[in-house]
C-alpha cells in the first residue's frame, strides 16, 4: 500500500500474542461468560486469520499506538477485509486506515485488490490524503546527501490510483490505469531547495499496465513471480501544466528455501519522460516499501532504480521475522550514474499474521547515514 502506508498498533499487537487455553466441555459455558478483556481480545484475533468462506466478507479492526522515524508517536486505526466468490478465486482484500501523530501528521485512506470470479479481471486501487510536517533536501543526489540543505515544510498530498486489468492469457494481465495526484509544499523554512520547481501541482495521468503474475497470493507471496510494466502519460490536454510521463518496471521473485523460509527478491525502477517534471512527481524512495532505511522522499531525481533481497522466516504460530539487503540510486540520466551515488539499505523486521496472508510488520532499516523505524501492513513487496 503504497504507498500505501497503513500504520500499525504495537500495544494490541503484543496483546494478541496471548493464546487461550483449550476448554473442556463442562467448563465452556462458564468460561465464555467470565473471560476477561484480554482473553476476549485474544479470541477476536485468533479467529481473524481463518480462511475466508465464499460469499462472506470478513473484516477485522485493530488500533493503538505506533512509532516511525518520520511521524514519531501516533495513534492509528486499521480495518482489513477479505472476500471471495468461490474457492477457485483468490481472495480479494481491502484496507481502510486512519492515523494521527504527535508531529501533526494526519492520514486517511483506502486501498485494495478486487479479483473477479475465476480471476478473469483485477481492479487495484488506492485513495488517500495526508498532511505531514516534512523535510526536503532538494533534487539530485548531491543536494539530497548534503544535510545542510534540510528544510522543513508542510506537505499535503492527495492521490487516487486505479488499474483495471483483464486476463489476456494464463498469468498475463493487461489494462488501463488512471492516476490523480495533488502535491503541495506550504510554509517552507527555506524555498531554495525547490530551485524553480512549483511547490503546488495537480497531475492527471492515464496509461496502461501489463503484469505477468504467478504468485500464490498478492499480499504475502511464498512462491512465484510478478513482472510488471506500467506506462503513464500526463498530457497538457488533461489540464497538466507540464506534459510528462514515466515508465515503471518491477520484477519480483519468491521461492521457498527451507521449512518456513521464503527468499523474496525485487528489482525496481521508475524513469521519467519529458523536460519538466513536477516536484511532487519525481521518482524517489524511502519510507515503508522500497529502500526502507531512508526518510521517505529525501532522495529524488528524474530516475530511480533499486534492488532488494529479503529472507522471510516463519518462527512460531503467527510470528515471523525478516532480514533484507538492498541498494538504490537516484540520477538525472543514465550517463550520470556513479558508484559513489549508490545507497545501501539493510534491516530486520518482525511479522505477525493479522489475517490470512496479511501481515502486520515492524521494520528497522539502516541506510547510508540514515535509519528508519516502520510500522505497516502487508509485505514491502
Amino acid at each position: 500500500m503504497g504507498a500505501l502506508s497503513q500504520k500499525i498498533l504495537l500495544l494490541i499487537l503484543f496483546i494478541t500474542g496471548t493464546t487461550c487455553s483449550t476448554l473442556s466441555a463442562q467448563d465452556s459455558i462458564y468460561t465464555a461468560q467470565s473471560r476477561n478483556f484480554f482473553q476476549k481480545v485474544g479470541d477476536y484475533f485468533k479467529r481473524s486469520n481463518q480462511e475466508v468462506e465464499p460469499g462472506k466478507f470478513d473484516i477485522t479492526f485493530i488500533g493503538g499506538p505506533h512509532y516511525s522515524e518520520e511521524k514519531k508517536f501516533g495513534i492509528g486505526l486499521l480495518a482489513a477485509g477479505v472476500y471471495r466468490p468461490d474457492y477457485e478465486t483468490p481472495p480479494s482484500n481491502v484496507s481502510l486506515f486512519g492515523d494521527v501523530s504527535t508531529v501533526g501528521f494526519f492520514e486517511v485512506g483506502v486501498s485494495g485488490h478486487n479479483i473477479s470470479k475465476r480471476d478473469r479481471s483485477r481492479i487495484n486501487y488506492e485513495l488517500y490524503f495526508y498532511s505531514f510536517p516534512s523535510y526536503f533536501w532538494g533534487v539530485g543526489f548531491e543536494n539530497d546527501f548534503n544535510n545542510d540543505n534540510k528544510t522543513k515544510f508542510k506537505k499535503l498530498q492527495t492521490q487516487l490510483t486505479v488499474e483495471w486489468l483483464w486476463r489476456a492469457a494464463r498469468n498475463l494481465y493487461l489494462g488501463p490505469a488512471f492516476e490523480f495526484r495533488y502535491n503541495s509544499a506550504s510554509k517552507p523554512d527555506d524555498p531554495r531547495p525547490w530551485d524553480g520547481y512549483r511547490t503546488s501541482t495537480y497531475s492527471y495521468g492515464v496509461g496502461a499496465t501489463m503484469s505477468y503474475d504467478t504468485r500464490d497470493n498478492l499480499t504475502a507471496p511464498n512462491n512465484g513471480m510478478n513482472a510488471l510494466i506500467a506506462l503513464k502519460a500526463y498530457p497538457g490536454f488533461l489540464f497538466n501544466k507540464e506534459a510528462f510521463g514515466n515508465v515503471e518496471l518491477t520484477y519480483s521473485y519468491y521461492f521457498g528455501i527451507w521449512k518456513g523460509g521464503v527468499l523474496a527478491t525485487r528489482v525496481h525502477g521508475m524513469f521519467s519522460i519529458g523536460h519538466s517534471i513536477p516536484w511532487g512527481m519525481l521518482p524517489s524512495f524511502g519510507g515503508s516499501y522500497n529502500m526502507r532505511g531512508y526518510y521517505l522522499g529525501r532522495y529524488c531525481d528524474r530516475n530511480e532504480a533499486d534492488i532488494t533481497v529479503e529472507l522471510r522466516q516463519h518462527v512460531w504460530r503467527r510470528s515471523g521475522i525478516a532480514v533484507w539487503l538492498g541498494a538504490g540510486e537516484v540520477f538525472p540520466d543514465f550517463k550520470s550514474l556513479k558508484w559513489d551515488w549508490i545507497l545501501p539499505s539493510a534491516g530486520i523486521g518482525y511479522r505477525w499474521e493479522f489475517k490470512k496472508n496479511i501481515n502486520i510488520r515492524f521494520d528497522f532499516g539502516v541506510g547510508r547515514k540514515s535509519t528508519n523505524f516502520i510500522f505497516s501492513i502487508n509485505e514491502a513487496f
